[in-house]
């Protein structure tokens, strides 16, 4: 599977795939992504990543456009907001009538930290054909206390706790990415934003 970081996108961005592809987005600001997938039998990976901090926001719209039969496309989405941060999520699955044999998938996780922040997320599902499996799942939530308290009770500050917390959250997004030069490019656009 080829990887495909899309770094600094801002604005509109249409692919058309006929490979199997592994697409690593870091958005910033607003970010719309059209992937099309164009020839039969092709898996396509949408991995998306972000933290946001003060008054930062990002406006995410992501489509997953299957025009032929048997593909397969999953978009997974991983944010963290802080402070007063705001995320709004648009995403899109197209399955066109005759891409029968078709799979997608959609998920979306934010953790939220700090009273403050906004989060929407909107899932629209257009099917035309039968024989398909589409779907989506959503979840917004905060750091468990009592993990960040049991941390800490093993000599962790309270700021490496939660650290590790958000390390842990989108490690298991990031431990997809088999290139480990492109790993560490991607890690240093999640952890050293400024």
């Amino acid at each position: 599977m080829e990887n495909v970081f899309l770094k600094k996108i801002n604005g509109k961005k249409c692919l058309r795939i006929s490979k199997d592809t592994r697409l690593i987005l870091v958005p910033n600001g607003e970010v719309s992504l059209d992937v099309e997938l164009i020839k039969e039998g092709i898996l396509v990976e949408v991995l998306v990543l972000y933290k946001l901090k003060n008054d930062e926001s990002v406006f995410l719209q992501t489509t997953s456009i299957h025009s032929v039969p048997n593909t397969k496309c999953d978009v997974v989405v991983r944010a963290v907001l802080f402070d007063s941060s705001c995320s709004n999520y648009i995403g899109k699955i197209y399955i066109a009538k005759d891409a029968k044999g078709t799979s997608s998938y959609l998920e979306d996780n934010v953790l939220t930290i700090g009273e403050k922040t906004k989060n929407t997320s909107q899932p629209i599902l257009e099917i035309l054909a039968d024989d398909v499996k589409a779907s989506h799942g959503a979840t917004t939530g905060r750091l468990d206390e009592a993990s960040i308290y049991y941390l800490m009770t093993r000599g962790l500050t309270e700021k490496e706790a939660w650290d590790l917390l958000i390390e842990g959250f989108f490690d298991s997004i990031l431990a997809r990415i088999d290139e480990a030069s492109l790993l560490a490019q991607v890690r240093k656009e999640i952890y050293d934003r400024k």
